[in-house]
């Protein structure tokens, strides 16, 4: 007897795709893409996701448009607001001291 699986999308169809993509920064914190993913089985492209960026390291926005099924969206990244270093950390080498560090038993 086969399960039957709870969710649509867990059907075992697609098993031999081949998947490729590409992300490359045009210009400061803009990023242009392809992502694409192609079935060996079926002979033909299932996904053509065409993607651009505003890229920052506390946030981003991501415009995304797939091609093969006619749908667009936007997405929005927020993280790292704990960020408490320098904003020039690359220019000289700095150190923090520890204070009440973990001890490790040997």
């Amino acid at each position: 007897m086969v399960p039957i699986p709870p969710f649509l999308f867990d059907r075992e169809v697609d098993r031999n795709i081949l998947y490729y993509g590409l992300t490359q920064q045009i210009y400061g914190p803009f990023l242009l893409g392809f992502q694409s993913a192609y079935s060996l089985d079926q002979n033909r492209n299932i996904s053509s996701v065409y993607t651009l960026e505003y890229s920052r390291r506390t946030y981003g926005i991501l415009l995304r448009y797939d091609a093969t099924q006619s749908a667009a969206s936007i997405g929005f990244r927020l993280s790292n607001f704990s960020w408490l270093g320098d904003t020039d950390p690359f220019d000289t080498p700095r150190t923090r001291q520890v204070r009440g560090g973990v001890i490790e038993p040997w």
